[in-house]
Formats: structure tokens, C-alpha cells, sequence
């Protein structure tokens, strides 16, 4: 009996030790909260499967980012406990960009936690050159016709019969041989393409598509 209790003992240390190295490992791959260069009532665009959220950076703690409550077309959203999330915050010459989860809500103050993320993307916004050269090009979204009106590494501008709502996840098919992308859209306006009311959309690709643009821009 004496063995198997110390059979017991040693997988129990064996799961436990596992356990606080796998805790720890996490914990180190999380972006230290200095380099994302948050500061309170700093503005954020939170991007999910339904929809686009204002928000305020409350304030940054070393378990997470502490927003004031999510709106939505001018009204309070009850986002879920868990929920991930694309964050998107301005600053004066970039955007960062990065995933996130949503770790707890206070029920006193509507205020969210946000995870602190494990990579960030800045782009810097005077060096995202925008290729005007396809414009008037066709292009789809979600298979709807549209055309295009500018194109750079991260994003571009297109107007469509297609009417998403801002922070909705579309497929983009380009013009030119590029290949299809994945978007979020950052705004919709009323717009016309031939005669038909559409929208003006403003994307930002899901991943950068710098290498292929670099490619179509020596050989345009």
C-alpha cells in the first residue's frame, strides 16, 4: 500500500510541477504591458464576429487592460466573459493591433479585463503606402461585386453592392492575380457603384499582404 501511495506522490509532484512550468511559460509570453504603450482615456476599437465597440483604456494592470464598457451604435454592449476579440488602437503615427480575451467583467461599473496579448502588430501609417493604381478594378466581397478604389499592405478601400456592418469579417477577392483576403471592416458609408446604392468599405486585412502588393507594384 506504502508503494502506491508513493507511486501516487510522485505523478501528483510530476502533474504539479508540470503544471506551474506550463503557468509560467504562459505568463512569459505575454507582451510586456510597457512596450503597447497604453495609457488611460486612450481610445479602442474592439473587433468581433458581431460588431465594432468603442471603448477607453481605464487603466493597464499586470494581469491585463482595464476598459471602460463597450458601445455600440451609441448604447452599452454586454460582451461575454471569454469572448476573444481584436483590439485596435490609435496612436498618433501607427495602429497597434492585436488578439485578446475578454478574462472578467465588474458588474459594478460595466468595466471589462482584457488579456494582455502574447504578440502586437504596429503599423506605422506614414509607411503604409496606398497603391492607387487599381482603381476602377473589379473585386468581391463575400462574392457581391464591388470596386476597387485604393490598395496598400494592410488594408484597402472598396465600394460594394455587399452591406456588412463595421467590425464584420468578409473575403475579399482583388484584382490582379492577388490572391483572396480576409478582412475586417472598419467603416461603411452610403456609396453607388453603376447607378446601384452600395457602401464604401474600409478593410483591414486580416494578415498583411506586404510580400504579394511588393511583387504586383514592380511588375504594374
Amino acid at each position: 500500500m506504502s508503494s502506491i501511495a508513493e507511486l501516487c506522490l510522485v505523478f501528483g509532484g510530476v502533474f504539479l510541477a508540470s503544471f506551474v512550468a506550463a503557468k509560467a511559460l504562459t505568463r512569459h509570453k505575454r507582451v510586456d504591458p510597457k512596450r503597447l504603450c497604453l495609457f488611460p482615456d486612450q481610445r479602442v476599437r474592439l473587433l468581433c464576429s458581431s460588431g465594432s465597440y468603442r471603448c477607453h483604456v481605464a487603466r493597464v494592470e499586470k494581469d491585463g487592460i482595464l476598459i471602460t464598457p463597450p458601445i455600440h451604435r451609441d448604447a452599452y454592449v454586454p460582451l461575454r466573459v471569454g469572448d476573444e476579440l481584436i483590439a485596435q488602437v490609435p496612436q498618433p503615427d501607427a495602429l497597434l493591433t492585436f488578439r485578446t480575451q475578454i478574462l472578467r467583467r465588474d458588474a459594478s461599473d460595466h468595466t471589462f479585463l482584457l488579456s494582455l496579448p502574447q504578440r502586437f502588430r504596429k503599423t506605422e501609417r506614414r509607411r503604409d503606402a496606398r497603391d492607387l493604381s487599381l482603381k476602377g478594378e473589379a473585386a468581391r466581397v463575400n462574392g457581391r461585386s464591388g470596386q476597387m478604389s485604393d490598395l496598400s499592405a494592410h488594408g484597402a478601400r472598396l465600394v460594394t453592392l455587399y452591406r456588412p456592418d463595421p467590425g464584420e469579417r468578409v473575403l475579399i477577392e482583388l484584382p490582379s492575380d492577388l490572391p483572396e483576403q480576409f478582412a475586417y471592416v472598419l467603416e461603411s458609408l452610403p456609396a453607388f457603384l453603376d447607378g446601384h446604392p452600395a457602401q464604401e468599405l474600409r478593410l483591414r486585412f486580416e494578415e498583411p499582404l506586404r510580400p504579394l502588393l511588393g511583387r504586383h507594384l514592380r511588375t504594374s
